[in-house]
């Protein structure tokens, strides 16, 4: 089988019965063929080739993890979070064994539009009814609180501390705040740990609701009592969350808003699947943001990935257009959900969708003692608030 990178060209077309496999990136495609094919007399310029000689295989991954972890398989292609490999079924089977939860490895698709960019487009602003200036200084005292422990590991008292922060947080600016409880099954025992849930009523009579969520833990790849402090890896997205909620809280709405801190995500999106197994109907939910990694600055631009899915479609447009129009964002979708929260809503067919750094497969410190503040951007984190509070106002704005 080969591999080839090419820029997007219409001539490409004349090709598509003849290609088993086609990949989508923004300008770019991969096309996997067996066959022999005579790309020069379609005047089609290939960037690259290459020839596998076993299985080729898809791989998704969140922050250089796949990499982390398997660092003698050298990727064929590598688009950062995306990655082309090649494995004989021996590699495969002791791989898929070890699968951990912030990477996915495929057997290639026909075809897959992997993401795409979507660009600023001033005719779409509007007079917004609501501006919002996001607190640099309210996200560092929070970041600050939630990574002075040594780790927030799903069952560990520095968790709970973390819980508590937050709860009496959002409790003092109002909100109705509730523990949910669940048990994780981990190292043979069945342990307890909890999503923080805050609630802000709607005026309607039959309100529906919108769910903005984050996951609290944090965890170390090589050893549950190591330190992970969880900087970005997620706490930012929690602090994300704080502020959200004090931009939120005097805005008064038709429709419910609730906020969610989700506990063991680490360990296998075990807050977000309990919440969801427990949640409301779906005709009732107008949509959920999650944010994961929302302050690293990966690359010379500040970027957000928009991650959705089908059923999430109408909110994965309306965000990434409001990102590229109202902030300094380069705003790529996608529509290959997974390793976030955001991901058991999907599943459930609820409309979800992920917000994360752009470029963040280039963040190889997630779940290592080096995932520290020093390395935080308080700008890009302002900027993806930004877009997600205009977004989350829209449809809390609905009648």
């Amino acid at each position: 089988m080969k591999l080839h990178k090419i820029k997007i060209e219409d001539s490409l077309l004349s090709f598509s019965n003849e290609l088993e496999y086609i990949y989508r990136f923004d300008e770019l495609y991969v096309f996997i063929t067996s066959r022999e094919i005579d790309f020069i007399k379609s005047n089609i310029r290939i960037i690259e080739s290459i020839t596998a000689t076993k299985t080729i295989y898809f791989v998704i991954q969140k922050g250089g993890s796949f990499e982390n972890e398997q660092p003698d398989i050298v990727p064929l292609m590598n688009f950062g979070r995306y990655l082309f490999v090649e494995l004989d079924s021996e590699e495969y089977e002791q791989i898929i064994q070890h699968k951990h939860v912030c990477w996915e490895i495929e057997e290639l698709s026909k075809y897959k539009e992997v993401f795409f960019r979507v660009h600023k487009d001033i005719s779409r602003r509007k007079v917004l009814p609501h501006t919002f200036s996001v607190s640099k200084e309210r996200l560092k005292e929070h970041l600050d609180n939630l990574c002075k422990e040594q780790s927030r590991f799903a069952f560990s008292k520095q968790y709970l501390n973390a819980v508590d922060y937050c709860k009496n947080y959002l409790k003092d600016l109002g909100y109705d705040v509730n523990l949910q409880e669940f048990k994780v099954l981990n190292k043979g025992e069945y342990k307890s740990t909890v999503n923080v849930i805050a609630t802000k009523s709607g005026v309607s009579n039959q309100p529906k609701t919108f769910i903005v969520g984050a996951h609290l833990d944090s965890i170390n790849k090589d050893g549950y009592d190591l330190l992970a402090p969880g900087a970005d890896d997620n706490a930012s997205g929690s602090a994300g969350v704080l502020e959200m909620a004090e931009q939120l809280i005097h805005i008064e709405y038709p429709n419910n808003l609730i906020f969610i801190l989700f506990g063991a995500e680490e360990l296998g999106l075990y807050g977000s699947k309990h919440y969801v197994s427990n949640t409301m109907p779906k005709e009732t939910i107008l949509g959920i943001i999650n944010m994961d990694m929302i302050a690293r600055k990966n690359g010379d631009n500040y970027g957000v990935l928009v991650e959705g899915h089908e059923v999430s479609k109408e909110l994965v447009k309306a965000l990434s257009q409001i990102a590229s129009d109202y902030t300094n964002l380069k705003v790529d979708v996608s529509y290959t959900p997974y390793a976030s929260d955001h991901v058991p809503f999907i599943n459930a067919n609820y409309p979800a969708l992920l917000t994360i750094e752009g470029s963040d497969s280039s963040n190889i410190d997630i779940h290592t003692d080096r995932d520290v503040l020093t390395n935080i951007d308080y700008e890009l984190m302002s900027e993806i608030l930004k877009a997600n509070l205009i977004c989350v106002n829209e449809f809390l704005s609905a009648d």
